[in-house]
C-alpha cells in the first residue's frame, strides 16, 4: 500500500488538469475538467479546501485541490483494494467500505505513507459510512448502513486509542429494503450527533412506505428510535440549518423528488415539505455564494445539470436557478478555498467534473456543516 504521487496512466488526463472549458456567464464561472476513468463519487475532506473522489475500474482515491479559474492539482492514493465508501476522520484517516468483500477498514497517513487495516467483516456488506460522535468524547464514532435481504444499522463506538467497540447492531426494515441511506448530525444542539436513515421500497414486499428515521443520541453510544416520516424514495440525506434558528434542518432527495424537513427541537423534524420534483441523485444544503444564507443544491443526473435554490434568510428560498454540468453526473459537493465556494459534480457518462462558482456576495457566517 503507498501513497502515490503519480496516478494510475488512465488518469493522466486528470492530472494534467487540461480545462475543456472555462467560462462565465450570468455570474457564474463554469469550468470541466476531464478524466479517462468515469468518476462515481466526489466529497469534501475534513477542511473543506480538499475534493476527494473514487473512480469506476480503479481502486486508487483522487485527492484533487480544486480551482474555479485554472486546472487541478491531483494526487491519488492506492489502499490496495476497492474502495465503495469513504466517509474522512481526519485529514490523515479515512474509514472505507468494501461491499464485495463485505469489509470496512480504516486508513491512515502515517510518515507520509498510507496504510490501511480492517476494521470488521460484515455478514451484510457495508454501503455507507457516516462519521460523527455519539458521546461528546471528541472521538470519532460510525454509523454504517448495509443492505443485504435485511437491511441494518451498524453503530461502532471509537475510543480513545483509535480502536472501535464491538458494533451494536439495529435492523432497519424485517422485510427488506432498497440500498439505505444516512447521515450523522446533532439534530437538538445538545453535543450529541443523532443517526438519520433514508429508505426506500426494494424489490420485496414492503408494507412499511418510504421514510426518513431518527434515531436519537441518549450517550454513551446509545440510540434511541425516535421519529419516522414518509418520504419518497429517499436515497440522499444532508443537513444544515435553512431556517436559522440553530437547528440543522435535513435535506432527502430522491428520483421523486426533493424534500426539507426542519427541526422542531429535541431531535425532531417537521412534516417534510417537497422544494423541488425530481428525479435528483444527489443534494446539498450549503452557503454557495456568500450571502450568510445556506441554499438548496440539487443534481439532476437525466437532464444533466445543478438546480439550485438560494437562500434569502428565514428558511425562504428563491425560484430554482440551473446550471448546466458534463453528461451523466451522479455525485456533488462543494469545496471551500478561502472565499472561493465551488460546486463539484461527478459526471459518469462523458468522464468528467463540472466546477460551478456561483458569484458571491458580502460574506457572512456560514452554518454549513462538512459533509463527512
Amino acid at each position: 500500500m503507498r501513497s502515490a504521487s503519480t496516478p494510475p496512466p488512465s488518469l493522466f488526463a486528470l492530472a494534467a488538469a487540461i480545462s475543456l472549458c472555462g467560462c462565465v456567464h450570468h455570474g457564474v464561472a463554469e469550468q470541466t475538467i476531464p478524466a479517462d476513468a468515469p468518476p462515481r463519487w466526489v466529497g469534501t475532506g475534513p477542511n473543506g479546501a480538499q475534493l476527494l473522489a473514487l473512480y469506476e475500474g480503479y481502486d486508487a482515491v483522487g485527492l484533487h485541490e480544486a480551482y474555479a479559474d485554472r486546472g487541478w492539482r491531483s494526487r491519488f492514493v492506492d489502499l490496495g483494494g476497492r474502495i465503495d465508501a469513504l466517509t474522512p476522520l481526519t485529514e490523515d484517516a479515512w474509514v472505507t467500505a468494501n461491499n464485495e468483500a463485505g469489509t470496512l477498514n480504516l486508513a491512515r497517513r502515517i510518515g507520509g505513507a498510507w496504510t490501511a487495516e480492517r476494521l470488521a467483516t460484515l455478514e451484510a456488506a457495508p454501503t455507507q459510512v457516516a462519521a460523527g460522535d455519539l458521546n461528546r468524547d471528541g472521538v470519532p464514532d460510525l454509523a454504517v448502513v448495509s443492505h443485504a435481504n435485511r437491511p441494518v444499522l451498524r453503530i461502532f463506538v471509537g475510543t480513545a486509542s483509535g480502536t472501535f467497540r464491538t458494533p451494536r447492531i439495529v435492523p432497519l426494515d424485517p422485510r427488506g429494503r432498497a440500498e439505505p441511506t444516512l447521515d450523522m448530525v446533532d439534530l437538538g444542539r445538545n453535543g450529541l450527533d443523532d443517526v438519520v436513515v433514508g429508505l426506500r421500497t426494494g424489490a420485496f414486499s414492503t408494507p412499511v412506505p418510504d421514510h426518513v428515521r431518527v434515531f436519537g443520541s441518549v450517550g454513551h453510544g446509545g440510540l434511541a428510535d425516535e421519529w419516522m416520516v414518509r418520504v419518497p424514495a429517499p436515497t440522499q440525506l444532508d443537513a444544515a440549518d435553512v431556517d436559522e434558528d440553530g437547528l440543522p434542518d435535513v435535506l432527502a432527495v430522491g428520483p421523486r423528488g426533493a424534500w426539507l424537513l426542519r427541526s422542531v427541537g429535541f431531535g425532531w423534524l417537521d412534516t417534510p415539505q417537497q422544494v423541488a420534483r425530481g428525479p435528483f441523485v444527489d443534494g446539498l444544503l450549503d452557503d454557495v455564494n456568500g450571502d450568510g444564507h445556506v441554499d438548496v443544491v440539487l443534481l439532476d443526473e437525466q437532464a444533466a445539470r445543478f438546480d439550485v435554490r438560494l437562500g434569502s434568510g428565514a428558511g425562504r428560498l428563491a425560484p430554482s436557478r440551473r446550471y448546466v454540468t458534463g453528461a451523466g453526473p451522479i455525485s456533488a459537493t462543494t469545496v471551500r478555498r478561502g472565499e472561493e465556494v465551488l460546486l463539484v459534480s461527478a459526471n459518469a457518462e462523458d468522464r468528467s467534473f463540472t466546477t460551478v462558482q456561483v458569484r458571491r456576495r458580502e460574506p457572512r457566517t456560514s452554518s454549513r456543516r462538512r459533509r463527512r
